[in-house]
């Protein structure tokens, strides 16, 4: 791409600086997982390269580590979960600050499930923290389902349901970068396009900027209001 730039389009193109990264295993933030029906239950994994086939999982080494049971009490715990209707759904797994979980499950339909059986995984398993189930029509909230970050002495809290970059380590390094450009900036006035739930725009804003945050996600407008009075 940068040889294209410069011989065709007679660009100049600047040098990026670099940032390695020290971690490399175990360090996403959070994974989505697919579930399927399999044997009147679920089955948790990602799809296949056929775009349909699932691939069952007990463990993520970009995730988790070999010793962190978390995938194999999930996927003990879904199979306990009725599906008699054979429908499919998706969960997203996102660490806390705690060394738990948060679990968000997405159905179709809530009507074959039981929130008690919810409620039992939050006591039966002390890994998990908090639990969402959500379909169109209705949203079970069960313990905490929040998780809370601390970037230069402000405090974030978000759910499963709002976007976080995925790598600590280089995701701070970005916020970093976008702190230090910005201070040389004549005008205080920026608008931060795709805020997510207010991690940049409050970092900014603490320089003395005045950040207009924009974001589609409802759920992450609403975390970004409440950070913002941490």
């Amino acid at each position: 791409m940068t040889d294209t730039l410069k011989r065709i389009g007679h660009l100049k193109v600047p040098s990026v600086e670099m940032s390695t990264a020290q971690l490399n295993w175990a360090y996403r933030r959070h994974i989505t997982l697919h579930l399927k029906s399999f044997n009147q239950s679920f089955q948790a994994g990602y799809i296949a390269t056929d775009h349909f086939s699932l691939i069952s999982i007990n463990t993520c080494p970009i995730f988790n580590n070999l010793h962190d049971p978390i995938i194999s009490i999930l996927q003990k715990f879904i199979s306990t979960l009725p599906n008699p209707n054979q429908q499919d759904g998706r969960l997203t797994l996102l660490k806390n600050q705690n060394s738990q979980y948060i679990l968000s499950f997405q159905f179709c339909s809530l009507n074959e499930l039981n929130r008690i059986l919810f409620q039992e995984a939050l006591e039966k398993y002390p890994i998990f923290s908090g639990i969402l189930v959500t379909s169109p029509k209705k949203q079970w909230i069960i313990g905490n389902p929040y998780s809370e970050q601390k970037i230069e002495n402000l405090i974030f809290r978000f759910t499963p349901q709002a976007f976080i970059q995925n790598h600590p380590e280089q995701s701070l390094y970005i916020y970093k970068k976008i702190c230090s450009l910005t201070t040389q900036l004549k005008s205080k006035k920026i608008l931060d396009l795709y805020c997510g739930f207010g991690i940049t725009s409050l970092l900014l804003a603490s320089q003395g900027h005045f950040v207009t945050g924009i974001e589609y996600n409802s759920d992450a407008i609403r975390f970004a209001k409440e950070n913002s009075k941490l």
